[in-house]
């Protein structure tokens, strides 16, 4: 089965299995030097965004075993149960109302998990755009370019709230990992 996004590009299923390996290599990579960077003090925040692929890695840090505290994700493609179910720190979700990688039935189911328990969490839903749509937007559309903007600020609110102004070290950081992950053109 294949999944096609707004811009016609095509995503395989075999897409998980051929990239699984390397990119659990450069989480494994970020993990170790934010660590060696910032240190693992209480003082110190970290946060991790994630766009289309992204997406599970960043439930992974907001796992028990992770070092997050802090987590947004954008269109995400390919995350399963077992990864919502590790989420136990704050996370918010900015999804298209249509996507054949995160189909409406897995966006309720992923609101279900998330809800048991004292789960922190937040969706936003935009309709009329499509996979992609916070990272590759057509900009000449106004709707759509008003999409990615209020996404990026409502992360950023996010982390603001959850982490404090204070705690900003991560920030250039994390724009410079997440540029890796929209020129991969997810």
């Amino acid at each position: 089965m294949k999944f096609t996004n707004q811009n016609t590009s095509v995503v395989s299923e075999s897409f998980p299995s051929k990239h699984l390996h390397a990119s659990e290599e450069a989480a494994a990579r970020w993990v170790k030097a934010v660590k060696a960077e910032y240190s693992t003090s209480e003082a110190v925040k970290f946060a991790a965004v994630g766009y289309c692929w992204g997406a599970r890695f960043v439930t992974h840090q907001l796992s028990a075993d992770g070092i997050c505290q802090a987590g947004a994700i954008a269109h995400p493609s390919f995350l399963k149960e077992s990864d919502v179910f590790k989420t136990k720190e704050p996370i918010f979700l900015s999804v298209p109302a249509t996507d054949k990688l995160f189909e409406p039935e897995q966006r309720s189911r992923t609101v279900e998990i998330l809800s048991q328990g004292n789960g922190r969490f937040n969706m936003q839903i935009f309709s009329n755009v499509g996979h992609g749509f916070a990272s590759r937007a057509r900009l000449t559309d106004p709707y759509e370019k008003w999409a990615k903007e209020q996404h990026f600020k409502s992360f950023v609110d996010w982390f603001d709230f959850w982490l404090g102004k204070k705690y900003m070290p991560y920030i250039g950081y994390w724009l410079d990992y997440t540029k890796t992950f929209v020129d991969s053109k997810c």
